[in-house]
């Protein structure tokens, strides 16, 4: 039987990292590269016999799979963040996965799970990621998220029972926290590759992920949870593009300027041409026969 090494990034998660480890009994080895933790993250691995390896903090844990990975001897990689749970019947599939010779890379369906809370959107109940692979037909890359696939790719059909569960954010501080810690390193690693800050690229990009987030993603129909959930990860890439501009001196621009004048026009006037709209709706909601 092939052997399977399981990859985790930690850096002061010692709790959740305690639930992931539990439901990786199944596999052969287990690899954490700790980013200077000050919490019980890497005794909490030591427990579980996993090779530890100390590594300085990075701004995104893609910097150092790669690193996991080389340290690593199994045939299959897993790789997992510690606030993720492999469910039992999902092990008994990756494990059965490792013995067929037409399978290389393997996209497993991903449960986020916000303030506890199962999403009824399809796409963030099973949301495919690639995070299972024969060694060496996948490697991961800074800039991306998502590994580069050099082989025979499966994505496994959706099932609730065989899914990894991704505990994103339990409470809302949490979420908050969360994007005040990662934001500002996120920012200076996009500066660090070269990109530039604008007003447009700023603009175009978070109503792409409002777009992204709120219609195609349908947060309004898993309620108040939904919303909030999707409200964050916006304000998540607000942050970044905010720490940005604050890192690159505050420009302002003359071309920053008059888009930014052009946008404000074209809204208003939007809104100005909403209104027989507005006033149609509200006609609409009043009792029948009252059209005073």
């Amino acid at each position: 039987m092939p052997k399977i090494s399981a990859c985790i990034v930690v850096r002061d998660e010692a709790e959740k990292l305690q639930s992931c480890l539990e439901t990786l009994t199944w596999v052969d080895e287990i690899v954490v590269i700790d980013l200077g933790s000050r919490d019980q993250s890497a005794t909490i691995a030591g427990r579980f016999d996993a090779k530890v390896i100390a590594h300085e903090p990075v701004q995104r844990v893609e910097y150092v799979r790669e690193t996991a990975a080389d340290a690593a001897s199994g045939d299959w990689l897993l790789f997992l963040d510690p606030d993720e749970r492999v469910t039992p019947q999902l092990a008994e599939e990756l494990r059965g996965l490792t013995t067929r010779e037409d399978v290389d890379v393997v996209a497993v369906p991903f449960t986020h799970i916000d303030f506890g809370r199962v999403p009824r959107d399809p796409h963030r109940r099973y949301d495919p990621k690639v995070r299972f692979y024969r060694r060496g037909a996948a490697h991961w890359t800074p800039q991306a998220s998502t590994p580069v696939v050099e082989g025979r790719l499966l994505t496994l059909s959706r099932d609730d029972e065989r899914v990894v569960l991704h505990d994103r954010d339990r409470d809302v501080a949490g979420l908050i926290d969360r994007v005040a810690r990662v934001a500002p390193d996120e920012a200076r690693g996009y500066l660090e590759q070269g990109e530039v800050f604008s007003a447009r690229a700023m603009v175009v990009f978070l109503v792409r992920k409002f777009r992204k987030y709120f219609v195609e993603g349908r947060a309004l129909d898993d309620g108040v949870p939904g919303v909030i959930r999707a409200g964050g990860k916006l304000a998540h890439h607000f942050y970044v593009w905010a720490a940005m501009w604050d890192e690159s001196g505050r420009p302002e621009t003359p071309a920053d300027a008059r888009f930014l004048r052009r946008t404000g026009k074209a809204l208003r006037l939007s809104w100005t041409l909403a209104w027989p709209l507005r006033r149609l709706l509200r006609l609409a909601r009043r009792p029948n026969g009252d059209r005073a």
